[in-house]
């Protein structure tokens, strides 16, 4: 009966905290990432001006491939890829998994991005997901698809 009770006010706490089990996101390399959370960025003025600066990048440093493929086509980047757990969002005008490859590949050369292991999930026009990928850092010049 005082598990019980313990239960029950546990649950209370989380659901007056506004906290759910369900939306803890699992760790690992085979997390499967939500639906864009286009709508959901706390801070929709860094999400662009991530955005603004890979595109500058990579019409400096990209490839001709890369350069196609990025420039003027991301409209946000959010999550959080500093760590091995954590996962980069990036939203763009594309319709073509190909495309949103060759994002990916920029996206993990793309000033730190390139000496640590990067997951990114690209999305298309239609916030649906196109291609999700990680890379191993260290110079890796393509990300693969996650398993």
């Amino acid at each position: 009966m005082k598990s019980l009770r313990h239960l029950l006010i546990f649950a209370a706490t989380l659901s007056l905290t506004g906290c759910s089990l369900i939306s803890v996101t699992p760790e690992g390399d085979k997390a499967v990432p939500p639906k864009f959370p286009h709508d959901e960025i706390s801070n929709a003025g860094w999400a662009h001006t991530q955005a603004q600066s890979f595109m500058a990048w990579a019409s400096l440093m990209g490839t001709d491939e890369q350069r196609a493929a990025v420039d003027g086509r991301v409209v946000n980047i959010g999550g959080d890829w500093s760590d091995r757990s954590g996962m980069a969002w990036l939203l763009t005008d594309h319709v073509d998994s190909e495309e949103a490859r060759i994002v990916a590949d920029a996206f993990s050369q793309w000033e730190e991005n390139a000496d640590i292991p990067v997951r990114v999930a690209i999305y298309g026009s239609a916030q649906e997901l196109l291609y999700l990928g990680c890379s191993e850092g260290e110079g890796a010049e393509r990300v693969q698809p996650c398993v």
